[in-house]
């Protein structure tokens, strides 16, 4: 009996020790990748890649410890560098200098220690593959005092700085290099080529003191010299009509009041473009309300709707319909 105890622990253990070194391997794969792409890699991420995979493995009582986080640097040859500075560049006011840095950092707290180059509450957000566009010399020549983040990529032109013609005090440019280098974690989940890269305009302009964020695209062209909005609460004389949905549907489609009940918008629920057809298209009323909280609001584009992609699809098939049946085959 005590033979066979003593073969299930030699077994367990053996087991153990297999699935901790998956573990480990896993993990250090995950690193590699991460530096190959000039991701930055912080403690938490080690330690959080290494309990997804106990979990997977189902290593029991696993916690990443700091023992074990220490002896896995040790053994993968890891070293831990802390950051003593971040450089942003944005446009002065000297022309001498066309970039200068203005970030540093101290810690390696991800955000309390990050000093913000530009302080508003207004913000402009864009990303860009392209030379600065007349969009972007507009957002820089605004009425009102707005501070504008533009984010690149990895297709943005290298030398896009020298090609801005203009001197800002109100501007960040961000590089893919310079990005990599700044201390927020969702780095790791923001794919290259994306759309979703913006989001790291988003943080800075939030710990920079946004009150107020004003998302755009670099062919977005202001048809004003000023960007309008709505304060958070507005009152009735400033919304006479407010948008709502019927009982088939929670959602609404607001291109039908603007003349355009056959588009609907980019996301729009494709399981619900029935439901919205069939309850009516136009879903706005007189707004009753005496208070009305506009946290979130919209523009539309002038001539140049952002459809979904669908709806390319869809209005092709209702042509070719309309033309096979207005065609004479006799």
């Amino acid at each position: 009996m005590q033979l066979a105890r003593f073969r299930e622990y030699v077994q367990n253990d053996g087991n153990r020790r297999q699935k901790l070194s998956r573990l480990e391997q896993f993990v250090l794969e995950k690193f590699k990748r991460a530096r190959d792409t000039n991701l930055p890699v912080h403690d938490p991420d080690i330690r959080r890649w290494s309990l997804t995979q106990a979990a997977i493995e189902g290593i029991d009582n696993f916690v990443a410890s700091d023992k074990w986080l220490s002896n896995f640097k040790r053994r993968n040859h890891i070293r831990s560098r802390k950051v003593t500075s971040i450089t942003l560049f944005v446009f002065g006011n000297d022309k001498q200098s066309t970039m200068t840095p203005l970030i540093n950092r101290h810690s390696q707290s991800i955000i309390n220690d990050f000093i913000c180059p530009l302080q508003g509450d207004k913000w402009i957000i864009v990303t860009t593959i392209f030379y600065p566009t007349k969009a972007i010399y507009k957002f820089l020549n605004l009425t009102t005092q707005w501070n504008l983040i533009v984010i690149g990529d990895q297709k943005t032109p290298k030398d896009w700085l020298t090609h801005l013609s203009i001197n800002s005090s109100r501007f960040i440019y961000l590089s893919i290099e310079q990005q990599n280098t700044l201390p927020f974690r969702i780095l790791h989940y923001l794919p290259y080529g994306s759309y979703a890269r913006k989001n790291l305009g988003y943080l800075i302009a939030i710990k920079c003191g946004a009150k107020i964020i004003f998302e755009s695209d670099d062919d977005n062209l202001l048809e004003t010299n000023d960007i309008y909005f709505l304060p958070k609460i507005v009152q009735q004389k400033h919304v006479p009509w407010i948008g709502f949905h019927r009982q088939r549907s929670p959602f609404i489609n607001i291109y039908g009041s603007f003349g355009h009940p056959n588009i609907w918008p980019r996301g729009f629920p494709i399981d619900e473009i029935r439901n919205v057809t069939e309850d009516g298209w136009h879903s706005v009323r007189k707004n009753l309300e005496y208070n009305t909280y506009a946290y979130i609001q919209q523009y539309l584009a002038d001539l140049d709707p952002d459809v979904d992609a669908i709806v390319s699809y869809f209005l092709f098939f209702v042509c070719l319909y309309n033309l096979i049946n207005q065609t004479n085959f006799d």
